[in-house]
C-alpha cells in the first residue's frame, strides 16, 4: 500500500507503508494522507502511531504472552 506523503521540504511523494514508518522516525515527513480518515496528518501536531522501535519491539522480544502452562 502506498501513503502520500509530504517531505520537510514541501515535496511531494507516494511511499509504501513500511517506508512511512522509517521516514518518520528520521524526522523526513512533515505531513502524510491517511486514506481511511480522508485526512492530512500534521506531524508533531496530529496523533501519529508510535514506531515499533519506540513501542520497544525492535529487539525481536515476543510481544504476545506465554503460555502459563
Amino acid at each position: 500500500m502506498y501513503i502520500r506523503v509530504i517531505y520537510n521540504d514541501g515535496k511531494y511523494d507516494m511511499v509504501r507503508a513500511f517506508t512511512l514508518d522509517y521516514f518518520l522516525g528520521e524526522n523526513k515527513i512533515k505531513k502524510f494522507y491517511r486514506n481511511c480518515e480522508k485526512q492530512w496528518v500534521t506531524v508533531g501536531l496530529d496523533p501519529v502511531r508510535k514506531s515499533r522501535r519506540e513501542e520497544g519491539h525492535s529487539d525481536g522480544q515476543e510481544r504476545r504472552k506465554k503460555d502459563l502452562l
